[in-house]
C-alpha cells in the first residue's frame, strides 16, 4: 500500500487489529548505491491574478500552508507535513511512528514535472499502468506513450 500514512490514523482508530500488523518501509531504490526518490505530492496553492480579494486569498493560502494547519492535517487526516521541522513535533511523532522515515524520504524527493496538465498526465499513467499485476511492457510502453501524448495535447478528459 503506497498511501499508508493516510490509512494509519484510520486503522488505529477503526481497526486496531489491522494497525497491529501494519508496517512501513521506504520506497525501494532503483539503483542500490542511490536512495529512492519519490515525487513530492501535496497541494499547490496560488492566488489568481484577477482575484477580487487577493490579500484575503493570500492570507488564506498562507494559513493553509502554515505549520499549525499542517500539524492538524497530519494528526487528524494522515497528510504528511511539508515542513521538515514538523517531523520532530511531538503531536506528529505521536500519530506517525514512521515520521522519521517519511522525513528521510522527503529529503531525497524530487519535484513533479512542471506542466499545466500534470493531473491529466498523472491520470494517464495511473490508468495505463493499473493494476500493476497486469502490466505488459511490450504492449504498455506504447499505450503509455500515447496516453501521455494525448494528455500533453489536452485531448479529452482522463
Amino acid at each position: 500500500m503506497l498511501n499508508y500514512s493516510f490509512v494509519w490514523p484510520s486503522a488505529r482508530s477503526n481497526a486496531p487489529q489491522v494497525a497491529d500488523h501494519m508496517g512501513w518501509a521506504r520506497w525501494p531504490a532503483v539503483l542500490p548505491e542511490r536512495p529512492s526518490q519519490v515525487a513530492i505530492g501535496g497541494v499547490n496553492l496560488g492566488v489568481a491574478a484577477f482575484s477580487l480579494h487577493p490579500e484575503l486569498a493570500f492570507d488564506a493560502a498562507t494559513c493553509l500552508a502554515g505549520e499549525d494547519s499542517q500539524r492538524l492535517a497530519a494528526t487528524l487526516g494522515g497528510l504528511p507535513p511539508t515542513s521538515l521541522s514538523l517531523y520532530e513535533d511531538p503531536a506528529v511523532l505521536g500519530r506517525f511512528p514512521f515520521a522519521r522515515l517519511l522525513r528521510a524520504t522527503l529529503e531525497d524527493a524530487v519535484a513533479r514535472p512542471s506542466s499545466p496538465v500534470y493531473s491529466d498526465i498523472s491520470l494517464a499513467i495511473s490508468r495505463t499502468l493499473h493494476p500493476m499485476s497486469r502490466i505488459d511492457p511490450d504492449r504498455d510502453v506504447e499505450r503509455l506513450r500515447s496516453a501521455v501524448e494525448r494528455a500533453l495535447r489536452s485531448e479529452g478528459l482522463f
